[in-house]
């Protein structure tokens, strides 16, 4: 469930581990029907058994018309020594037309799969250089099409330091020159960057490109903004490969030049150049550092360490799509031997995480979507205890009982309208916010719920309107309706705006 999964990420924080970077490559992809080179990702999934379900953990990017990508987007995961854990590889041809390259909310069900391959993350760990490769398995192919070799896909992992600092790095270059002048018919280039890291056995590790800038031979990128342990594994002194590389429509693209240096090297070369240099070590044009700077990012433990209180808050959905109480088919079903139903289960095992982290152990429980009792008016946003003036309970027990007992009382109604509670939870945030060290707090809304929901715009408005509070929200989706249009609520393709 969305809950269990939810849980198995938050204990994963808490547990001792090393964190590793996986930097994933293929070769020789298997070109589409069309004879054209794929728009290849990877979809990187996980599980610590092989009778558990597999969770998805990360993707790449896109990289277009390749028959040998090697992405730069790395999927960092907590490597347990104690623990089994399997990794699956499943490589994709996108068939989406926009021009993004960000994989993140690609529909697999509408793409093509080109092959998959699966191993024992200790296999990667342990194999000389902690790189290991394998063919790809067919992925089953359209009736009537030719069975061709899918590629080979080759996994490297790198133990990085968990350093907070933030790059923030700015190039452009001046006096480029093409690498094979046969390519072009005009003195120009589309030249883009890409940034690798030099790993102990002095492999490079791509781990960064920048756009494409067209037409030009002087081009300026828009500035870069990445953590020092994806650029350098934390390292300000690790050795990193500059790559200007000129874009092709094809996929063949032209490496144009290449310099060396390290993120202290780039930090003192600020508003000076680098010599650009050929595969032959001949001299073809500068790499400009306009500005180069790292600054501290405290983390979540640095936070609770300095002494921050989490507010946490737990808001239901008593819609009438839930289904009565008192039948079994219903998602709030009371059953008489004690069982939780899914909203129980999921209010138990994210809060028994985040309760460990409020002292007062106080939290405040809203419903929404139903009549607090039942002939009385539809709310979005009511004391699950029955008390307006006072909504918290003691601990998640006290949401537990609270919940079970406002089923005997509360009407499930309709719609599903998120923005009153988001509004209500941000308001007690606003108010509890300090910047006292002693006095620091941060509120976590629960927020779960059966289906569709019906105020989207609002929803999204009160979200932007919260956005410079200490405040987060987590929705969890119970059943199995379809909570696709929950996705555009985190931004992660488009940031939200607010629709005033």
């Amino acid at each position: 469930s969305q809950a269990s999964q939810a849980a198995r990420m938050i204990t994963s924080w808490a547990q001792p581990s090393t964190k590793v970077q996986l930097s994933i490559s293929c070769e020789f992809l298997r070109k589409l029907e069309s004879g054209y080179a794929p728009n290849s990702f990877v979809v990187v999934g996980m599980r610590n058994s092989k009778e558990e379900d597999w969770l998805e953990i990360g993707r790449t990017e896109v990289i277009s018309h390749d028959v040998n990508p090697h992405w730069v987007k790395l999927i960092t995961i907590s490597y347990f020594f104690e623990i089994e854990q399997y990794l699956k590889f499943e490589v994709f041809n996108s068939n989406n037309s926009n021009t993004s390259n960000d994989a993140t909310n690609i529909s697999l069900n509408k793409q093509i799969m080109i092959g998959r391959s699966e191993c024992a993350l200790a296999v990667v760990v342990g194999n000389r250089g902690s790189t290991w490769k394998s063919k790809l398995s067919q992925a089953a192919p359209a009736e009537g099409s030719q069975i061709r070799k899918p590629g080979c896909i080759t996994v490297r992992a790198e133990e990085v330091s968990d350093h907070n600092a933030v790059v923030t790095l700015a190039l452009s270059a001046k006096g480029l020159k093409p690498a094979c002048k046969k390519y072009f018919a005009v003195s120009t280039a589309n030249p883009y960057l890409r940034i690798c890291r030099i790993s102990e056995d002095g492999t490079p590790v791509p781990c960064y490109r920048t756009e494409v800038v067209m037409n030009t031979l002087s081009p300026v990128w828009v500035p870069i903004s990445a953590p020092l342990s994806v650029l350098s594994a934390g390292e300000m002194r690790r050795p990193l490969l500059l790559e200007v590389w000129c874009w092709r429509k094809s996929g063949k693209h032209i490496r144009m030049g290449h310099a060396k240096a390290s993120v202290s090297d780039l930090t003192e070369k600020m508003g000076a150049s680098l010599l650009l240099v050929s595969l032959e070590n001949l001299p073809c044009g500068q790499l400009e550092v306009v500005k180069c700077f790292s600054e501290y990012k405290p983390s979540f433990f640095d936070f609770i360490r300095g002494g921050m209180e989490l507010n946490f808050g737990c808001a239901i959905d008593f819609t009438g799509s839930n289904g009565d109480p008192t039948s079994r088919d219903s998602l709030h079903y009371v059953d008489p031997s004690n069982k939780l139903n899914e909203y129980a289960e999921a209010i138990m095992q994210i809060g028994n995480i985040l309760e460990f982290y409020d002292s007062d152990k106080r939290f405040p429980c809203y419903g929404f979507g139903g009549k607090p009792i039942k002939g009385a008016p539809v709310s979005h946003c009511f004391a699950v205890n029955g008390n307006d003036c006072d909504p918290t309970v003691e601990g998640v027990a006290g949401i537990i009982e609270a919940y079970y007992e406002s089923l005997n009382r509360v009407e499930l109604f309709g719609p599903t309208l998120f923005a009153p509670v988001i509004r209500e939870a941000a308001a007690a945030a606003a108010f509890s916010q300090s910047y006292d060290p002693r006095e620091q707090k941060y509120t976590i809304l629960l927020i779960l719920t059966d289906g569709i929901i019906n105020d989207i715009a609002n929803t999204s408005d009160a979200i932007v309107d919260a956005a410079e509070l200490p405040f987060s929200i987590v929705i969890v989706g119970v059943g199995a309706a379809d909570f696709s249009s929950m996705k555009q609520l985190d931004g992660n393709e488009t940031r939200l705006c607010n629709t005033k």
